[in-house]
């Protein structure tokens, strides 16, 4: 398994596991109407959610170690080299394109939860 792709399953499984940790959840009939009208693909709808996942990160272990995963792959983002637009396979931009998707969630969900500066530069 490539590293873009063990990124990409740590941040989702942490913003997953984070959210639902001690809840069940029960989908409605029709999950579109559950939709947030505004922004419909927000993964957090607010600061208050972040600040209940803080809350929740310091009572819970399991937390605090998909938080500490989620760190240790922020510093490795940080120290690699800014995306840049290029097409590797001479066809597509899409693996590029998965990156700075990554990138995105990996730093930006790292920078909400710790407020650390170091987080806070440009993923392209």
């Amino acid at each position: 398994m490539n590293n873009h792709l063990k990124r990409l399953i740590v941040a989702a499984n942490f913003i997953f596991f984070a959210i639902n940790a001690f809840a069940q959840v029960k989908l409605p009939d029709n999950v579109l109407i559950s939709l947030n009208a505004g922004h419909p693909r927000l993964l957090v709808k607010s600061m208050a959610d972040f600040n209940e996942l803080k809350s929740r990160i310091t009572k819970d272990d399991f937390l605090q170690q998909c938080l500490s995963h989620l760190l240790a792959e922020a510093d490795s983002i940080i120290n690699e080299p800014v995306c840049t637009y290029e097409i590797p396979d001479g066809l597509r931009l899409l693996v590029v394109s998965r990156k700075v998707l990554n990138r995105s969630y990996v730093l930006s969900m790292a920078y909400r939860l710790t407020a650390n500066k170091n987080l806070h530069r440009p993923v392209v």
